[in-house]
């Protein structure tokens, strides 16, 4: 089995990293690296850290450089020859992660593989909903296919749940942007454009939920800046509008399916600019019956009402 890399890039996880590294080393042993970065986390996390001193190759940045500057600096610093991703208050449920990797050295064209995650609350063995992005095994050939069939539709929008080879980790880290909180979606974007991508029917990663606003999966709905790091990437596809038209229509989808949650964080503001965002990538997004839905739910409603019916959605209460 070729080495493989597990990063886990954190800030202020006291209260789960615990269970994330548990869970890596109940499924993997020390069979793999675990690497850690910490951007200077003002609570106790180190503290939990330490006592896996011996288990993982753990690093503490003197201050906080961004999660993006630290999501680059994890894949530089990853050994092997694979690497994957887990915030620090996500678990790895079972071994599935080498099926995985397995499948990649079978197909080594294949550069960037995506797969299926759970998505839980308090306990990753009753996931509170699940995300499914194929039935069977499939490899997307570089550029149109790879764009438009895979990069928006993939499991990359989570910070894990994907395995990315080393080498093309490396050759586009630089790329990314120190400002976004998407710094996955830009490696995504970049490798597809080139190399091969490819979806594997594995579950191995399971992704916590909150409704706190800190967590980076709430984060991007406090505003449209993860919408402009979109744009400004599909912009790049000047060359091939029919894929950049195709694109557009897929996040303009996109943003309308997470009206709620703009609406919810972000204020009526960032929602009201996350409608015509919508809009402005595809109109054809006005007719649909849930965007209307949604829209009139947003302009009406109280924000707390909108956040009860986030939360029951995500059955979060």
């Amino acid at each position: 089995m070729p080495a493989i890399t597990i990063c886990i890039p954190t800030y202020n996880r006291e209260a789960t990293i615990r269970d994330t590294v548990e869970s890596i080393i109940q499924n993997y042993g020390d069979h793999i690296q675990i690497l850690i970065i910490n951007n200077a986390s003002t609570d106790n996390t180190s503290t939990v850290i330490e006592k896996y001193k011996n288990h993982v190759d753990y690093i503490e940045n003197i201050e906080n450089i961004g999660f993006a500057e630290n999501f680059k600096k994890c894949i530089k610093l990853a050994r092997g020859k694979y690497i994957t991703f887990l915030g620090g208050d996500d678990v790895v449920i079972n071994k599935e992660l080498l099926s995985l990797v397995e499948w990649m050295e079978r197909n080594p064209s294949v550069a960037l593989a995506g797969s299926d995650i759970k998505i839980f609350v308090d306990n990753p063995n009753k996931p509170t909903r699940k995300g499914k992005f194929g039935n069977k095994e499939i490899i997307y050939s570089a550029g149109a296919s790879a764009l438009t069939e895979w990069w928006l539709p993939s499991t990359l929008a989570s910070i894990g749940g994907w395995v990315v080879a080393s080498a093309s980790a490396k050759k586009y880290v630089d790329r990314i942007p120190s400002h976004t909180i998407i710094p996955q979606c830009y490696m995504g974007f970049y490798i597809a454009k080139e190399c091969d991508v490819g979806y594997f029917p594995a579950e191995f990663f399971a992704q916590r939920l909150s409704n706190k606003e800190e967590q980076l999966a709430n984060s991007m709905y406090l505003s449209i800046t993860t919408i402009e790091d979109y744009h400004g990437l599909v912009s790049q596809l000047n060359n091939d509008k029919f894929v950049q038209k195709n694109i557009f229509s897929q996040l303009s989808k996109m943003i309308c399916e997470n009206l709620i949650s703009f609406a919810s964080f972000g204020g009526k503001h960032i929602f009201l600019q996350a409608c015509r965002y919508a809009v402005v990538l595809d109109k054809k997004i006005i007719c649909s019956p849930k965007f209307i839905f949604y829209s009139l739910c947003g302009i009406i409603l109280p924000t707390y009402i909108i956040r009860v019916m986030l939360e029951n959605y995500r059955k979060i209460r």
